[in-house]
């Protein structure tokens, strides 16, 4: 399905309706095939036609056909506007998916984004409920007040991979202010990972 569509897409309007329609009239497996090439098609300036696509695909409860949208996809990256491209992370952050695979989450990070993001967390927290730590990494670039300090608190916990995700996110920060905390974590820290993270952090800041 993958090469038909390369190669449809060489026989230029006609080929790109017929890929619309594949997509529109096909099965799950068709569906995927679909948004996965997205990336390797000629979408022009805008990503028409193509991006009516993703914006369906963007709203399917199908887990398997949403992350073939959020998994390396450079789409969304390319295409979407800032409230579609929020919209699209705040759905995966619903659906506990690592939000470290959604391409450009750091550079399309923006305020907004962050708000809702930390918006997210504190409902999670208050409820005693759990969040994708990796939520921290579309927060983190644009961290709204109290951001920094959430994370910091992550440093403590008894996870490793809570500890992982704050230490790298806390380095996207540009907040030189947290740095002592992190060579004061960092000599306390007993996992490997959170050690390499921390280190990267404050050669970052």
């Amino acid at each position: 399905m993958f090469l038909t569509l390369q190669y449809a897409e060489t026989a230029g309007a006609p080929a790109r309706e017929w890929i619309c329609r594949a997509y529109r009239e096909g099965d799950s497996r068709e569906k995927a095939a679909v948004i996965s090439a997205l990336p390797d098609l000629d979408c022009g300036a805008d990503g028409e036609p193509y991006l009516a696509l993703a914006l369906d695909c963007g709203r399917t409860n199908e887990t398997d056909l949403f992350a073939c949208l959020t998994t390396g996809n450079d789409f969304p990256n390319r295409y979407y506007s800032d409230n579609q491209f929020n919209q699209l992370v705040m759905k995966a952050a619903f659906s506990d998916f690592d939000l470290g695979q959604i391409v450009g989450l750091q550079t399309r990070s923006n305020p907004e984004l962050a708000r809702m993001g930390m918006e997210y967390v504190d409902e999670r927290l208050a409820a005693g409920r759990s969040f994708p730590v990796s939520l921290w990494l579309a927060i983190a670039p644009c961290s709204p007040p109290g951001a920094c300090a959430r994370m910091l608190g992550e440093l403590q916990h008894s996870q490793p991979a809570r500890r992982q995700l704050a230490a790298a996110a806390l380095g996207l920060t540009g907040d030189s202010r947290v740095r002592s905390f992190l060579e004061e974590r960092l000599a306390m820290e007993s996992d490997l990972q959170t050690e390499e993270n921390i280190e990267s952090s404050i050669e970052r800041l």
